[in-house]
């Protein structure tokens, strides 16, 4: 009676949030791990419809963050914060502008200790930038960044990520606006089957929180043609938990097992028992 209640409810949810979008991987476990170029791997077409959450900088200095900068270097300074992972890392950064015009300067507290020093620049990359009348500028920055993750069992580990900053400045009047996008490279890579045949694939973390394992936000890339790329149109997929699959001349429904930083990912029979340290 229990398992019967059980499907019932499974195929409720499945009701619920669509069982459409099916994994290309074969049910089983398979391991993951750091590896590729992130984001550089994908191929986006003009359809692509991906943006990481916008963040805004504020003119406000944090009350628990100490500047130890060159100030006479700055005109003014703006500040942002975001975390990453599950067991609350969060860092802050500023950055510094010379004139109203334009920023140049970016530092992040990489070792978290509330006080932000000239050590700790992070060199930025310009892509663009427009003066006629008004400014625009578009900048990135690439970081590594240790990130804390609180496991199934309550211990807490530690992963590097690289993370990119996008940056774009924008001075329409005489107040600008600096916003920016966190992006994580950090792809988890591994050698899948489809119909018998391995595929690479690669979990990503579409939201940028270092987390991997949102639903609706977080993807699913396989290289289905081979050709080390991930085209974001045609060989990916958003995280599900649940999917209606026919293997061979059966129908199953499946979860998909992902730790918040996994070592192993699954995809398993939905009533079968499984313990989330054995992924981890």
């Amino acid at each position: 009676m229990k398992r019967r209640w059980l499907i019932f409810l499974v195929f409720g949810l499945l009701f619920a949030i669509g069982a459409g979008n099916r994994p290309v991987l074969t049910p089983g476990i398979y391991p993951v791990q750091p590896g590729g170029n992130g984001w550089d791997q994908v191929v986006f077409d003009k359809k692509s419809n991906y943006r990481p959450g916008i963040k805004y900088f504020t003119a406000i200095q944090p009350s628990d963050v100490r500047l130890e900068l060159p100030k006479e270097r700055f005109a003014s300074f703006s500040f942002g914060r975001f975390s990453l992972g599950s067991a609350g890392t969060e860092y802050t950064m500023v950055i510094g502008s010379q004139n109203r015009y334009f920023f140049d300067t970016l530092y992040i507290d990489l070792d978290r200790d509330g006080v932000i020093t000239a050590r700790e620049e992070v060199k930025m990359n310009e892509r663009q930038s427009v003066a006629l009348g008004y400014t625009v500028q578009e900048l990135d920055a690439e970081a590594r960044l240790t990130v804390a993750y609180r496991t199934s069992t309550g211990k807490i580990v530690e992963h590097p990520l690289d993370i990119r900053l996008i940056f774009y400045y924008g001075k329409f009047s005489d107040e600008p606006m600096v916003f920016y996008m966190v992006q994580n490279t950090t792809f988890l890579q591994g050698t899948g089957l489809l119909n018998g045949k391995p595929l690479s694939f690669a979990l990503v973390d579409g939201d940028g929180n270092g987390r991997y394992n949102d639903w609706g936000d977080d993807f699913l890339f396989y290289d289905k043609n081979g050709d080390g790329k991930y085209h974001f149109g045609k060989e990916s997929q958003v995280l599900n938990p649940l999917h209606d699959l026919k293997i061979g001349q059966n129908n199953g429904i499946y979860r998909l097992i992902v730790p918040v930083f996994p070592a192993k990912i699954g995809l398993i029979a939905a009533d079968a028992d499984y313990k989330m340290a054995d992924f981890e």
